[in-house]
C-alpha cells in the first residue's frame, strides 16, 4: 500500500508541474508540433527505461500490436493535443481543476456503459458537485471573461474523455501483459501519430523555437508524460484504474498552487470556493468506500 501511495503523490507531482510547462511550450512552437516533440522525448524515456528494467518489450509488442497502437492514440496523442490546444485558452491553474474529470467520466463509463461497477446515489452526487465546482471556478469572474477558459474546458475535457476510456480498457489490458511494456509502446505509437499528424498538417517548421518553449517541451515530455505514463501504467496494473484516478484529489490542488507561484497571482475567494467544491464532489466520488477483498490484495501487494 506504501508503494502504491508514493507511486500516486509523485504521478500528480509530475501533472501538476506538466501544465506549467505546456504554458511554456505555447509560446513557441505551433500544438500539433509541440505535442510531437513532447511525445517524442517521452518515447526515447519509456522505452530506455523499460529496457533498462528488463521488461519484454518485443514480446508484448508482438501479443497485441494494434491495441498498442490504438492506446498510443487515446492514452498519449489525443489527451495531449488536447491539454496543448485547450492551454492555448486558458491558464494552467483552469487545467489543472478540469482534469477532474476522468474520474467522473470513469464512474460514467464503468456504471452506466460497461456496467461493471455499481451506481450509488453518493457517486452521482459527487459528479454533479464535482462540475458545479468547476463551474463555479469557470464563470465566477463573470460570463464574458470566462469563455475563453470554457471553450478550453471543454478541449480538454473530451481528451478527459478518451483518456478516462483508455484507463478502463487498459486495467484489463495489463492483466495479461507487463503493465510498463505495455506503457512505453504506447508512448511510442502516441509520439508516431503526433509526428504524422504535425507533418501531415502543419507542415516542417520553418524557425527553432524560443528557449522558454524548448524548456517547456522538453520538461513536459520527460517529467509528465515519460516519467509520469512509467508510473500510470505500473500504478495500473498493481492497483486498478479506480485507485490510480485518486490523483484527482491532488493534481487540482497542486496547479492550483504551482499557478499562483509561478504567477505571483493571489487566487480570489470565488476561485477557492470553486476548488473546495471540486474537492468534495471528487471525494464523493471516489473517496469513502470500504475497499473489497481484491482491493485490499491488489493495493497491498
Amino acid at each position: 500500500m506504501a508503494v502504491n501511495v508514493l507511486f500516486l503523490l509523485v504521478l500528480s507531482v509530475c501533472w501538476s508541474v506538466g501544465y506549467l510547462f505546456i504554458a511554456d511550450s505555447d509560446h513557441g512552437l505551433p500544438p500539433l508540433a509541440g505535442t510531437a516533440v513532447m511525445c517524442s522525448l517521452a518515447a526515447v524515456f519509456l522505452l530506455a527505461a523499460v529496457a533498462a528494467l528488463r521488461r519484454p518489450l518485443l514480446a508484448t509488442l508482438r501479443q497485441r500490436p494494434l491495441a498498442l497502437a490504438a492506446m498510443g492514440l487515446s492514452a498519449i496523442a489525443l489527451p495531449q493535443l488536447s491539454d496543448v490546444y485547450g492551454q492555448t485558452e486558458m491558464g494552467p491553474d483552469v487545467a489543472a481543476l478540469v482534469g477532474t474529470v476522468v474520474p467522473v467520466f470513469t464512474f460514467l463509463l464503468t456504471a452506466f456503459v460497461l456496467r461493471s461497477r455499481p451506481y450509488s446515489n453518493r457517486r452521482g452526487l459527487g459528479v454533479a458537485t464535482a462540475l458545479g465546482g468547476l463551474a463555479i471556478f469557470l464563470l465566477w469572474d463573470g460570463v464574458d471573461g470566462a469563455l475563453s477558459s470554457v471553450r478550453g474546458a471543454m478541449i480538454m475535457a473530451s481528451g478527459g474523455l478518451v483518456f478516462a476510456i483508455n484507463g478502463v480498457v487498459t486495467e484489463r489490458i495489463t492483466r495479461t501483459l507487463d503493465p510498463l511494456a505495455v506503457g512505453a509502446w504506447a508512448v511510442a505509437f502516441g509520439a508516431l501519430w503526433m509526428i504524422a499528424l504535425a507533418l501531415g498538417i502543419e507542415g516542417p517548421p520553418e524557425s527553432l523555437p524560443s528557449q522558454l518553449a524548448l524548456l517547456g517541451a522538453v520538461g513536459d515530455g520527460l517529467v509528465s508524460i515519460g516519467f509520469a505514463f512509467l508510473l500510470y501504467y505500473l500504478l495500473l496494473g498493481r492497483a486498478g484504474a479506480d485507485f490510480a484516478a485518486l490523483y484527482a484529489y491532488i493534481v487540482p490542488m497542486l496547479g492550483v498552487l504551482l499557478a499562483v507561484v509561478a504567477g505571483d497571482k493571489a487566487p480570489s475567494a470565488g476561485h477557492l470556493l470553486g476548488l473546495a467544491v471540486v474537492m468534495l464532489g471528487v471525494w464523493l466520488l471516489v473517496g469513502g468506500r470500504r475497499p473489497t477483498p481484491q482491493r485490499r490484495a491488489a493495493a497491498a501487494e
